[in-house]
């Protein structure tokens, strides 16, 4: 095989161009990619943070098994981020009296102000991400991820 390539030859993916799987894990690359250029600060926390923070505030005093289920993070995953975020002071757990066995989440101050942080980092850049799309097409996409996620229909 030669190690001389025409420079004017267009490499392509043919059949993974119409796999959607592919398509996703590319498309998340190139989101991700996009948001890390956009953002001029640092973020205070990680996006699997971001996403437990929300839930939690979404979800007053939820339990953390329930947390985990809602954004599909394993209960071993999750009792790691929980003990990292509350070592942190993002978040505070409670156990309820009437049963030793719950652990429910609440926000703390510090997790507030992290979730008001993010909330303002990622605004602007995820809506330039998304810029190439109509905003039909943006509200399409949604629905569709949201399909094919399981998630329940928010029409």
């Amino acid at each position: 095989m030669s190690q001389n390539v025409d420079p004017t030859f267009a490499l392509g993916l043919a059949e993974l161009e119409t796999a959607p799987g592919f398509l996703l894990q590319i498309a998340l690359v190139a989101y991700v990619q996009a948001m890390q250029q956009a953002l001029t600060d640092e973020p205070p926390i990680g996006n699997v943070e971001y996403a437990i923070l929300v839930a939690i505030e979404q979800n007053p005093e939820a339990r953390q098994g329930q947390i985990g289920d809602l954004l599909s993070i394993s209960p071993a995953h999750m009792t790691k981020m929980i003990t990292r975020m509350t070592e942190a002071g993002l978040v505070s757990r409670m156990v309820p009296p009437e049963s030793r066995r719950e652990l429910r989440l609440s926000l703390t101050a510090a997790g507030e102000t992290a979730l008001q942080q993010m909330r303002a980092l990622t605004a602007g850049p995820s809506r330039g991400v998304l810029s190439m799309l109509s905003e039909q097409e943006q509200d399409q996409l949604v629905r569709i991820l949201r399909k094919i996620a399981g998630r329940p229909d928010r029409s």
